[in-house]
C-alpha cells in the first residue's frame, strides 16, 4: 500500500503539471505560497540547500493558511533525511522502505524516535520542472494522505531532504523526502 501511495503522488504531480501548469487553478492551489514569499520554488538549478529552504517555507505557508503552528527543524530529524533520499536513489527503489529498510529506520538510528513519539513521511520525485519545490508541494496537496501529513496538528518537527541526480533513467531527477514528527 505504501508503494501505491508514493506512486499516486508521482502520478498526481505528472497530471497536475502536464494538465495545465500554472494556468490551472485547483481547489488546493490557494495553499501554494507565491514566489515572492518562498523563493527558489520553481528553480531546479538552485543549490540543494536553497531548494530545501524553499520547501520548508512552502510547508509553513500551507500550515499558516490553515491556522496551524510552524514546523520546527530538528537536527535529529533533519539528519535522517538525506539518507532516505540517498537510499531511494542508490537502490532505485521509490518507496518508503527503500533498500529494504523500515520507513523510520534513519529516524530511529539518529535518536529522534525515543520514548513517546510519532512520525509521518512524504516522498516524491520528478525531473525537470516536475521535480521543482512548487510541483512537488502541489502534488502532495492534491494527495489526501500527503496533505494530511502536512496539516496534521500534532506534528511539530520537520526535516526535508533533496537529492539531485540520476534516477529511473532521468539525469536531472530530484528526489524529495519530508519527515514530520512529534515527541510527547
Amino acid at each position: 500500500m505504501k508503494r501505491t501511495l508514493a506512486s499516486i503522488a508521482l502520478t498526481t504531480a505528472l497530471m497536475l503539471t502536464l494538465g495545465g501548469g500554472t494556468a490551472f487553478a485547483g481547489q488546493y492551489d490557494y495553499l501554494l505560497a507565491p514566489t515572492s514569499v518562498c523563493a527558489n520554488q520553481t528553480n531546479t538549478s538552485a543549490l540543494v540547500a536553497a531548494q530545501e529552504t524553499a520547501m520548508a517555507c512552502m510547508h509553513n505557508y500551507v500550515r499558516s493558511r490553515k491556522g496551524l503552528p510552524r514546523l520546527a527543524t530538528r537536527s535529529l530529524l533533519q539528519s535522517s533525511l538525506n539518507s532516505k533520499s540517498l537510499d531511494i536513489v542508490r537502490c532505485s527503489d521509490f518507496s518508503h522502505q527503500a533498500c529494504g529498510r523500515e520507513t523510520f529506520y534513519f529516524t530511529k538510528r539518529v535518536g529522534y524516535a525515543q520514548g513517546c513519539w510519532g512520525a509521518g513521511e512524504n516522498i516524491a520525485w520528478g525531473s525537470g520542472s516536475l521535480g521543482s519545490v512548487r510541483s512537488i508541494m502541489r502534488a502532495w496537496l492534491y494527495s489526501t494522505p500527503h496533505r494530511e501529513n502536512i496539516l496534521k496538528s500534532r506534528f511539530r518537527d520537520k526535516g526535508i531532504g533533496l537529492v539531485k541526480g540520476q534516477f529511473k533513467g532521468y539525469s536531472n531527477a530530484q528526489v524529495w523526502t519530508t519527515q514530520f514528527g512529534y515527541r510527547c
